[in-house]
């Protein structure tokens, strides 16, 4: 046999091997990336969850329409939604963060309350309100004095978690709907915080003298990570003196305080 038959029959044996070599290759070798996408990519939109929400009457449990419902989202984002025809709405979020939902109607007693969008994921979360009773016209009379007011500038101190803080409050009451600007500022145990001031708008009751706002609008913001939560708490039997909390869990085990400042 010639030289030139043998190398042809070297090259047929050798052939398929080598093919096999090179698919074995690439089948360890090669890229796990889905085919379309850039290998490394990262995509930047976040992931979001939808939560949803019926509102319904303590009482009858039928659903309650035009809930104003305020979600304060944990990252500092805010927004408010009423209820339709049978008490339902939702909101869009980022997944995993905290919520607060502030419920306010004017036939019912206000509502807080906290959830987790991974907890209540795929579910529709409930919440009741309690009517406000009914004040017939027999048991109304025509008091000699005006009425007590929380109207009027307060002075004292909050904390949370930049510290202690001083505040001075304005509040403007017009029956038991209640305005306030809230004014921060730096204290001697804590020199180094920032001023600011927001405005808040809610509800005062005052068969129990109770006051709740939800997060407030800024005036002047110190800086973007700043967030103006709600608070709510208890004037004293006398209207001189208050005592609540912020609505953030970095701060419900602290309290403000505040005194009626004099005229």
């Amino acid at each position: 046999m010639s030289q030139t038959w043998k190398n042809y029959i070297m090259v047929a044996i050798a052939l398929p091997a080598m093919l096999g070599f090179v698919a074995l290759g690439e089948k360890f070798l090669g890229t796990s990336e889905t085919p379309g996408t850039i290998p490394g990519s990262i995509s930047t939109k976040p992931e979001t969850e939808t939560v949803k929400l019926r509102i319904r009457s303590k009482g009858d449990k039928e659903p309650i329409q035009d809930v104003s419902v305020e979600f304060a989202v944990s990252n500092g984002s805010s927004s408010t939604k009423p209820t339709d025809s049978g008490g339902y709405t939702d909101i869009e979020i980022p997944k995993g963060v905290d919520i607060e939902i502030f419920l306010r109607h004017k036939e019912y007693a206000p509502e807080n309350y906290r959830i987790n969008s991974d907890i209540e994921r795929g579910k529709v979360k409930e919440f009741y309100l309690k009517r406000k009773p009914k004040v017939s016209s027999s048991s109304i009379s025509t008091p000699s004095e005006p009425e007590p007011t929380i109207s009027g500038v307060w002075i004292g101190k909050y904390a949370c978690k930049q510290g202690i803080t001083g505040v001075n409050v304005t509040i403007t009451q017009t029956g038991d709907e209640v305005k306030a600007i809230f004014s921060f500022y730096p204290v001697p145990e804590n020199p180094n915080i920032p001023s600011g001031k927001a405005e808040y708008k809610g509800n005062f009751y005052s068969t129990s003298r109770e006051i709740i706002f939800p997060q407030g609008t800024w005036i002047d913001r110190p800086a973007i990570n700043w967030t103006a939560y709600g608070f709510n708490g208890q004037f004293d039997e006398n209207l001189e003196t208050f005592s609540g909390k912020m609505d953030h869990y970095s701060c419900r085990t602290r309290t403000i305080n505040l005194t009626r400042k004099d005229s």
